[in-house]
């Protein structure tokens, strides 16, 4: 795992292992998905868009800005750089993966998920 570098912007390391600790926790309380950022069909039988199964970046865009479904145009600071903090964490040789693409592997876990999310607030949090 490669230690991710901030960059300087308004949202610092600490802000940034908060969100990721939070996606960790929405993961394990409202469930992992796959395939989108949340889960269309529960949201469509009534569960609020906020508690339904989310993706990697679904619960980062949750724990960051309150919804999972980011807006093209108005993503946050947080988001960008919490994403930017585990793809520099998934990096190993050459390119960083696409986090959908890593999120939807059809060997991926919730596990996986979360132990990534946790284990890059981690080392967001070292001084």
């Amino acid at each position: 795992m490669t230690t991710p570098t901030p960059t300087p912007a308004a949202v610092t390391p600490r802000e940034v292992a908060a969100v990721l600790e939070d996606a960790a926790r929405i993961i394990k309380t409202n469930g992992w998905y796959q395939g989108q950022y949340y889960d269309f069909d529960q949201a469509e039988s009534g569960t609020p868009i906020r508690e339904c199964r989310v993706c990697l970046v679904g619960a980062i865009n949750i724990a960051a800005d309150g919804d999972p479904y980011p807006s093209l145009w108005d993503v946050s600071d947080k988001v960008v750089d919490a994403c930017a903090a585990v793809r520099t964490c998934l990096l190993t040789d050459g390119e960083p993966p696409v986090l959908a693409d890593w999120n939807d592997a059809p060997d991926r876990t919730a596990t996986d998920v979360v132990t990534l999310l946790r284990d890059t607030a981690r080392v967001m949090s070292r001084p």
